[in-house]
């Protein structure tokens, strides 16, 4: 299943190509679990970095020795052109990371066939087990459709929420590269967040038409996470809002002194908690993420 991109301790080169293959990491039941979430992991918008933005490739100790860590996501933009060269190089980082990590592809890594040739689906699921419950891990890749979540890829989030429901799932965690929930228009309440250049996006999207309601009706709780903010200055670095059973974050880097990642918690009983780490200078210096107020 190469959709699931887990770093094993070996590489094979086929043909110029990296393949990976998945190690299992069993999580431990009693504690819960965690998992780290970097948003524009190539870094500053004008900057080709060899692999990911040096910052974050610094900070892999601190994630390999968070507390019960079983994985992490990049959402999106991890490459700055998705060539093949930019593929390998991210690969060859991420081997030194000693942690199953998943990818959500952002307008930057799409380019062509490159991408599904080497990891297959754009939009998966997967599951992970805490206490004798199970959380829905679900990537979505909005650059199909213009930020919209449609065809066969809304039929897909609609059939993943109605098995999680049907087998009693306590936690659902959305990534996604762009912030679904944003637009323009004068009433939505997310409009003056900053984000990273909103090429392609159209006049609206079908997220609060088609996904939000569905998320809204789930008997668990629901947690949205993007990663196109934090490339320049005019972008915010990261942004937090929960209301009903939903809460929506975004966090990224290549700003510079507001470049983050997150760590996110999962106790035994599900009750999930976040940790906001700055790449710069001290790792809490950027406060609590649930301290963020909209603007």
């Amino acid at each position: 299943m190469k959709h699931f991109l887990i770093i094993s301790s070996l590489v094979y080169l086929l043909s110029g190509c990296t393949y990976r293959y998945i190690e299992v990491r069993p999580i431990l039941q009693a504690p819960g679990y965690s998992f780290f979430v970097a948003g524009h992991t190539y870094g500053h918008f004008a900057v080709n970095n060899k692999g990911l933005h040096p910052p974050f490739v610094e900070k892999f100790d601190l994630i390999e020795n968070h507390p019960e860590i079983a994985f992490g996501v990049l959402t999106g933009d991890i490459t700055y052109r998705g060539t093949e060269r930019d593929w390998i190089e991210v690969d060859s980082q991420l081997l030194g990371l000693d942690v199953p990590t998943f990818f959500t592809v952002g307008n930057h890594d799409i380019g062509g066939p490159i991408y599904q040739n080497r990891y297959g689906d754009t939009y998966y699921r997967f599951f992970e087990e805490n206490n004798g419950k199970k959380d829905l891990m679900l990537i979505l890749d909005p650059n199909i459709d213009k930020w919209n979540i449609s065809g066969d890829q809304l039929f897909f989030f609609y059939q993943s929420l109605d098995s999680a429901e049907k087998i009693g799932v306590q936690n659902v965690f959305i990534f996604c590269h762009q912030l679904i929930w944003w637009s323009s228009a004068p009433n939505n309440p997310y409009r003056n967040i900053g984000i990273n250049p909103t090429q392609g996006i159209p006049d609206s999207v079908n997220f609060w038409v088609d996904l939000e309601p569905r998320l809204r009706a789930f008997p668990g709780e629901v947690f949205l996470f993007a990663g196109d903010v934090g490339a320049h200055g005019l972008a915010a670095d990261f942004m937090y809002h929960q209301y009903a059973n939903i809460t929506l974050i975004a966090s990224g880097m290549g700003h510079g002194i507001g470049d983050n990642f997150l760590f996110v918690d999962i106790d035994s009983n599900g009750k999930v908690t976040f940790e906001l780490i700055a790449l710069q200078g001290d790792i809490h210096s950027l406060g609590k993420l649930e301290d963020y107020v909209l603007p």
